[in-house]
């Protein structure tokens, strides 16, 4: 009885022992360093030679083992195959069943490892038992155990107590590939939003793309990546990144759409996924890249408010080297790439009105300061001057010039000229050039259209060639200008770059070719003078039509752009990351701005036609201040100035168009604001003797006297760099102007440089009559 006490109490005193390692093996250490403190604990407690745990490989062709005690042999050269030659230690992890030798019989030859794995120290031994380490009814790896020095066998508790030993183990180990599993899928999720950072950085897609396709192979690997859009009835690859020999297809595009794998996911709007191509091959456009060494490819549709508006694609030349779950990780990127795709079509979209309507503010401006300079002046040079000036730069080409046709010698006479050298100007002087012929201002005036030659040194025949060809041109294009079918002569510009010529640049020097006309019949017939007055009046009128009718046609698609961008603002189409929200509240904003140049075209258009007339109402002055400062303020806490308002507490009721003046204020309120860096900007409102006098006074750079007066003229600022930093069309004041004379009051402005300016109108309190618009 007392030896069943001793017993009892040994078997308690090593499960108290076991109990405490299993602990130890649980602790935040790595995974090896548990498992040699857990094994060393086991063998010393169970009287054991050697213990290793060996793991099976991902592929399932070898046991390698990852911790042992005693043994001599390094941990890579415990390597066994699964298979015929990992004798026992294979069968245990196939059959999941242990495997025990006593050491009494000779070793079954099933049990024994074959050449060369025998000669591995840590398995030479008769007494060892090998439990199969498995998790969820799947084998991971065994656990080995001998008695290579004792040679006793293994008692039935000891075998229970191993037993044990590999569950535990088992499932410390299983842990922690499930936790390294979880934290690889949480830093591939992270770099997944990294990525989706990188796309909101620009709007140029291709400025980030080649850094976005760089974290994406970080995370799951490619030979080729890209981006194909639909573009009419063609497949376009907007953006592509490639390995060698893999090609880029970088722009490439395509008409096949039917029958393509990406026509399909574009059509079905679901992911196409193709683990090996060579087994596969479903579409045409598979077989194509399966040819170029494509083993396994991934496809997303890219899908905006149910639409699909391109696909994204992986291309691998390794067999199986994506599957379903790839989607699960790849689509909320999708998701983003898609609204930057979008947000890029829209951007791109936008700056290419802004462009148009920067381009036909630019021309309306030349065309009105050589409409001035036509109707000022009779110098036929100077006129002649400043419209070539203006269609070289307009029409963006390296040089120009004027020629009027002599009817008395029938040949064209150089007048004007711009960026031209003196050398060819005496070369071009001495030319005696005709109708007709091998010229391109004879063949213009003899045809009465536009001929241009894309590259002089593929036309042999024209005179001028070895000439052109020394001063650095091989681009010509002219411009007959013509009178009611009669010759005037030609407007001829250079460019130094061979190719042909856009037809609006056609269009663009036909308009100054009227001009110089206009020019060269001013000089001609002086007596003519007042009807070509009411021609340039003309003119005028149509050019003022022409701003209304421009300003309507891009405010309306305009509109539907903001009204676009509010609808995903509010949520319409579905939550917006705060990402793209700061992106598609700064388009809205840009809009807004664009949508306010356009209005000052329109407003000018419809003052210079007379049709601005006012709305007159009841009005509280107070509250038109109140309600500019509210519109302004975060103007002026973006630059950290200093916005402050003086109002009386008595001003009276008004009448006037409260609109109108609203305008006229927040358009000084916000020219002190974009022009002054620091200090304040002050509104002030006094009333006195029947007359509102309102003063907007800021600390900005200050304006000289010469300039006071032309910054109330239409398309006018203090300088050109002020117009290039700061923006804008010129147009505020010149409104401003307008509107205020229309309500019988006056403005101005007291400046002077380095101390700030004070912008300033007075009108009556009280507008009782219409006044007649201007």
């Amino acid at each position: 009885m007392r030896n069943d006490i001793t017993e009892r109490k040994m078997a308690e005193e090593t499960f108290q022992v076991l109990y405490q390692a299993s602990l130890q093996i649980q602790e935040p250490l790595g995974l090896k360093e548990r498992l040699d403190r857990f094994l060393q604990t086991g063998r010393e407690v169970l009287h054991l030679d050697r213990l290793n745990i060996l793991l099976a490989d991902p592929k399932g062709q070898w046991l390698q083992a990852v911790a042992s005690t005693e043994t001599k042999d390094a941990l890579e050269a415990i390597r066994v195959p699964i298979g015929p030659e990992g004798g026992g230690l294979a069968q245990a992890y196939l059959t999941q069943q242990r495997i025990i030798s006593d050491g009494h019989a000779p070793v079954p030859e099933d049990f024994r490892l074959k050449p060369p794995y025998d000669r591995i120290e840590a398995f030479r031994s008769r007494v060892f038992a090998i439990i199969p380490l498995v998790v969820q009814g799947r084998a991971i790896g065994v656990l080995g155990a001998d008695r290579k020095q004792s040679r006793r066998p293994f008692e039935p508790a000891t075998l229970e107590l191993l037993q044990l030993l590999a569950t535990q183990a088992a499932l410390a180990i299983e842990h922690d590939r499930l936790y390294a599993a979880a934290a690889q899928q949480a830093a591939r999720w992270e770099a997944l939003f990294r990525l989706g950072q990188l796309l909101s950085r620009s709007l140029e897609l291709t400025e980030v793309y080649p850094a976005f396709a760089e974290a994406v192979k970080a995370n799951l690997p490619y030979d080729r990546i890209g981006v194909v859009v639909p573009e009419g009835e063609q497949l376009v690859m907007a953006l592509s990144v490639a390995e060698p020999p893999l090609p880029s297809w970088q722009g490439a595009s395509w008409l096949q759409t039917e029958g393509t794998a990406v026509g399909w996911v574009l059509d079905q709007k679901s992911p196409r996924v193709v683990r090996d191509l060579a087994t596969e091959q479903t579409f045409s456009d598979e077989g194509f890249i399966a040819r170029e060494g494509v083993r396994a490819t991934l496809m997303l549709p890219l899908l905006v408010g149910g639409e699909a508006v391109g696909v994204f694609f992986l291309d691998s030349r390794t067999p199986g080297a994506y599957a379903e779950r790839d989607l699960e990780l790849l689509g909320p990127l999708a998701e983003k790439l898609a609204l930057a795709l979008q947000n890029a079509r829209l951007f791109q979209e936008l700056q290419a009105r802004t462009r148009e309507l920067a381009r036909s503010v630019e021309e309306l401006k030349a065309l009105g300061e050589v409409g001035q300079a036509v109707s000022s002046t009779l110098d036929l040079q100077k006129v002649l001057t400043t419209i070539v000036a203006h269609a070289v730069q307009l029409s963006g080409t390296d040089g120009g010039a004027i020629y009027e046709f002599d009817e008395t010698t029938q040949e064209f006479q150089l007048r004007a000229t711009h960026q031209t050298s003196q050398e060819l100007i005496e070369a071009l002087r001495e030319a005696r050039i005709g109708l007709g012929g091998h010229t391109t201002m004879g063949r213009a005036a003899l045809n009465r259209v536009a001929v241009q030659i894309p590259d002089i040194l593929n036309e042999p025949a024209y005179p001028f060639r070895e000439t052109m060809e020394r001063a650095g041109y091989r681009a010509l294009l002219a411009v007959p200008l013509l009178r009611e079918d009669r010759i005037i002569g030609a407007l001829i510009v250079r460019r130094r770059a061979p190719g042909q010529f856009p037809k609006e640049t056609a269009d663009l020097l036909q308009t100054f070719a009227t001009q110089s006309v206009l020019a060269i019949q001013n000089a001609r017939l002086f007596r003519e003078i007042e009807d070509k007055s009411r021609q340039l009046e003309a003119a005028s009128r149509h050019k003022s039509q022409f701003l209304a009718n421009m300003s309507h046609e891009l405010r309306t698609p305009l509109n539907a752009i903001l009204g676009y961008t509010e609808l995903i603002l509010d949520n319409i189409y579905g939550e917006v990351p705060g990402k793209i929200r700061d992106i598609l509240e700064r388009l809205g904003k840009s809009g807004r701005h664009l949508l306010g140049l356009i209005n000052d075209v329109l407003d000018l258009s419809k003052i210079e036609a007379g049709q601005l007339t006012l709305s007159l109402t009841d009005y509280s002055m107070k509250e038109v201040v109140q309600m500019v400062i509210t519109a302004v303020e975060s103007l002026a806490a973006e630059k950290s100035l200093a916005l402050k308002v003086a109002l009386p507490p008595d001003l009276p009721l008004g009448r006037g168009d409260e609109r109108r003046l609203t305008q006229v204020l927040l358009n000084l309120v916000g020219n002190a604001i974009k022009f002054t860096a620091v200090g304040e900007v002050r509104v002030e409102v006094r009333a006195s003797d029947g007359a509102f006098l309102v003063s907007v006074a800021d600390t900005g750079p200050g304006i000289a006297e010469a300039d006071q007066q032309k910054i109330f003229e239409e398309f006018q600022q203090v300088d050109s760099s002020s117009t290039r930093q700061k923006g804008g069309t010129g147009l505020g004041l010149a409104i401003a102007k307008k509107i205020i004379e229309l309500h019988a009051g006056h403005i101005g402005v007291e400046s002077s440089l380095g101390k700030g300016s004070t912008f300033w109108f007075s009108l009556p309190i009280r507008v009782e009559r219409r006044p007649e618009a201007t």
